[in-house]
Order: structure tokens, then C-alpha cells, then sequence
């Protein structure tokens, strides 16, 4: 799942990799301390800036909430 994130984003097919993030979250514990971890939320904080200018109103204080969690992973 985690690579579909990757590939999403990649393919410039944000909402998806926003939306697969989300699921992709659930079993990312399993992989810390692998190259997957911090890669991860790399990618899913550059989907979800991607898509953060036609977000609406809810989901951007959402999504501003959620980086500064991810930054520090």
C-alpha cells in the first residue's frame, strides 16, 4: 500500500495518494526503521500539500494539523 502512495503521487494523482495514505497509515508502524518510514511521510505530506489549495475549508486545518506530526517523523 505504501508504494501505491509513492506511485500516486508520482503520477501527479494526488487526491489518491491522499486518500491511500490514509489507509497506508495503519501499517506503517510495522516498518520503522526501514528506508519506507520517513519516505512514506514525505510523500504523503507532499500529496497533501498538493491537494491543499482546493481543499475545502475543514480538510485544510486538517492537513495542517496532520505536517508538523509528520515533519517530525
Amino acid at each position: 500500500m505504501i508504494k501505491i502512495v509513492f506511485l500516486n503521487y508520482l503520477f501527479h494523482k494526488y487526491t489518491q495518494a491522499v486518500t491511500y495514505s490514509a489507509t497506508a497509515e495503519k501499517e506503517i508502524e510495522g516498518v520503522i526503521g526501514q528506508l519506507y518510514f520517513p519516505v512514506f511521510h514525505f510523500y504523503d505530506s507532499l500529496a497533501r500539500l498538493a491537494v491543499f489549495p482546493d481543499s475545502p475549508k475543514p480538510e485544510r486545518k486538517r492537513i495542517l494539523k496532520k505536517l508538523p506530526k509528520t515533519r517530525k517523523k
